[in-house]
């Protein structure tokens, strides 16, 4: 094992960037979207997951600009509801985010997915939500969910 030295300093300094995080970088997205306003944000993963969350995002309205190593994005006041299905790839993140959000929208929301996506349990999450108000229509193996928005009455529920 090698050894490492260290010998005290009067004064140390510098800035170390931690590597992106694909996590991070989801509940960046979706904070960013429910914001009211523009978010700055550096150190981004992107990745197929994470380009399935950002495509989301800017299906529920937002808007999204690029600029270097920096993404702005500005947020929307209220859900807008997609026109075209919101497509989650292989991405159980996005998916499992997204479909809360897409209660909070009116009319219906369609969430497409991989076949290896649809092997992976949903049911717990759009039960939990059935509880609260929100209406779905998914069988276990479809490639595709509707949700129903018109928000969530709230109530009680477990995961």
């Amino acid at each position: 094992m090698a050894s490492v030295i260290i010998k005290p300093t009067k004064e140390l300094s510098g800035e170390i960037a931690a590597p992106p995080s694909k996590s991070y970088t989801h509940r960046m997205l979706i904070a960013a979207l429910l914001s009211r306003g523009r978010s700055r944000i550096e150190n981004y993963l992107i990745c197929d997951d994470t380009l399935a969350t950002l495509q989301a995002i800017k299906s529920f309205g937002a808007k999204v600009r690029e600029n270097g190593k920096i993404m702005e994005i500005y947020g929307v006041e209220q859900i807008k509801t997609p026109k075209k299905p919101i497509n989650c790839r292989e991405s159980g993140a996005t998916l499992r985010f997204m479909i809360p959000i897409a209660a909070l929208a009116s009319g219906e929301i369609i969430f497409e997915m991989t076949p290896v996506l649809s092997r992976r349990p949903i049911e717990p999450l759009l039960d939990s939500l059935r509880e609260l108000g929100v209406e779905s229509q998914y069988r276990r193996g479809d490639l595709r969910i509707k949700i129903y928005g018109g928000g969530i009455k709230g109530g009680r529920t477990s995961l």
